[in-house]
């Protein structure tokens, strides 16, 4: 419960921080007086940094699927510590069924997201995305 809550709450900091961002860049080319100011400015080193931030963190393919690959290895063990409890708490029935029907399905998850980077990774050397 305690992770859910955090993920909310960082969910929510992290769209202020790209709501804020966004007003100050939008207020920034907002300043300019004509079409001839902000294309000068874009041009410089200023407007590059300007123009380079607002990509917002694009990853290459090959970043896509190394991440694909480490949060299908922690989902996956994720689900195995879940069964693990599931098979220590025999005492409490309803629990442990409740760990064992959660480690599963998290398990699959992870699965599916190592799977999935997998096929990315065959599909990425077969479109020749990895020679670039």
């Amino acid at each position: 419960m305690f992770l859910f809550y955090g993920w909310v709450a960082w969910i929510i900091l992290e769209w202020r921080r790209l709501t804020r961002k966004t007003q100050l860049h939008k207020a920034l080319i907002e300043r300019f007086a004509s079409s001839g100011e902000l294309q000068t400015f874009l041009v410089s080193e200023s407007g590059d940094r300007l123009f380079k931030s607002l990509s917002m963190g694009a990853l290459t393919p090959k970043d896509k699927i190394l991440n694909s690959f480490s949060r299908g290895l922690i989902v996956a063990l994720l689900g195995i510590s879940l069964l693990i409890v599931s098979f220590v708490v025999p005492d409490l029935p309803e629990q442990a069924s409740f760990f064992l029907a959660a480690g599963i399905i998290v398990i699959a998850l992870g699965v599916g997201l190592l799977l999935s980077g997998l096929l990315s990774m065959r599909i990425g050397r077969k479109w020749g995305l990895f020679e670039k």
